[in-house]
């Protein structure tokens, strides 16, 4: 008996091994077939676009984050951080369009609604020149209540008296220093253990490593732990 390979050579993979039941390609009918060529082909919605364009780049890695430089490093004026009058900072995050919308609305600049994604030297300098005209502090308050998505950048001595911060008690301080609490909330009197003398843990990490009792005694008594 020879054994024999399928499909037989000059024959195609599909052909239909004999003995086997017939298969049916699918198809489509007329009807649906014209249909299909009668739908319009598909397009992003315009409102996209800006997705398309801030997202393009960083989502496959193909663009390394670099300051100034990058779509959100500070490219484009919607996504940045401005110097004010003060010499302090606010930072801006507006890259959805209709945040972007209200805060040059806040600004009194309508104008600037082009600027959203323009990464040319005068588009930045053309904002950067409105929060120059305000501290820190008066854009802040000019801010309040609104969507605009722009937050005051903080020194290290303010962040404790922020609204929330304080709120939600994220700052604490212990004897052995300033923590900075969980961020979810957890049950009165919690908190994290307090950090480790130097060589408290010296007698426990040795014994699990096999040294024993007397050896112990003897290193302490040397001074070595």
């Amino acid at each position: 008996m020879t054994s024999t390979t399928w499909p037989p050579r000059g024959r195609s993979p599909s052909t239909r091994r004999p003995g086997a039941a017939p298969t049916r390609s699918p198809s489509r009918s007329p009807t649906s077939a014209r249909a299909a060529s009668a739908r319009p082909p598909r397009s992003s919605p315009p409102s996209s676009a800006w997705r398309g364009a801030a997202r393009a780049g960083i989502s496959t890695c193909r663009e390394q984050p670099v300051a100034g430089r990058t779509r959100l490093t500070g490219q484009f004026p919607c996504y940045r951080v401005y110097e004010c009058a003060d010499g302090r900072f606010l930072s801006v995050g507006a890259l959805e369009p209709k945040f972007w919308s209200a805060l040059v609305e806040a600004l009194d600049r309508p104008e600037l609604l082009a600027r959203h994604l323009d990464p040319s030297p005068e588009a930045h300098a053309e904002v950067e020149a409105v929060f120059l005209k305000r501290s820190r502090d008066d854009w802040a308050a000019r801010f309040e209540g609104l969507d605009v998505c722009v937050e005051p950048v903080l020194e290290p001595a303010e962040v404790e008296l922020h609204p929330q911060v304080a709120a939600r008690r994220l700052i604490r301080h212990e004897a052995t220093g300033t923590e900075v609490a969980p961020a979810v909330p957890l049950e009165p009197g919690w908190r994290r253990l307090d950090p480790p003398g130097l060589g408290q843990h010296n007698l426990e990490v040795l014994g699990e490593v096999g040294v024993d009792a007397a050896r112990l005694a003897e290193l302490a008594a040397a001074g070595v732990v």
